[in-house]
């Protein structure tokens, strides 16, 4: 049998030790939930262009993409989803907000206090690492 995988993007966006996280809004599936900001790729597209393209939408900011921080598989809703979070750093506007509800800048630590997606909360490790050695921004 050949599943079906769905390939989504996260961007780990650092400033000033800091990453930010946004919440689903409550019209929104999983509304209530934080999350990395990103989104689904399209067909024949890139994961990097993906990110650009996602943050412009969802968040109306211009990033600059670096490198690959995790990948993750997760099965959810009888569907696989591999999940790429990619370090980035705004290059233009600030985040403003259209499908998410809120939007914080987190100390890494902080992170695990936040209802996270299952998807993203396994990404934390890796996120925290990132920056203490001083990355990702």
């Amino acid at each position: 049998m050949n599943e079906e995988i769905i390939e989504v993007t996260a961007g780990v966006i650092v400033r000033d030790g800091r990453v930010l996280v946004v919440r689903r809004g409550p019209g929104e599936r999983l509304g209530g939930w934080w999350e990395f900001p990103g989104g689904k790729v399209r067909p024949g597209e890139t994961l990097q262009a993906c990110l650009v393209r996602e943050l412009r939408e969802e968040l109306g900011i211009d990033v600059s993409v670096g490198e690959v921080v995790a990948v993750r598989m997760h099965f959810f809703d009888r569907r696989r989803i591999r999940l790429t979070a990619i370090a980035a750093r705004i290059t233009g506007g600030e985040p403003s907000l259209t499908c998410h509800d809120r939007a914080e800048w987190a100390l890494p630590g902080e992170l695990e206090g936040y209802r996270l997606l299952p998807i993203d909360l396994m990404i934390v490790p890796r996120i925290q690492t990132l920056v203490a050695r001083g990355g990702g921004g």
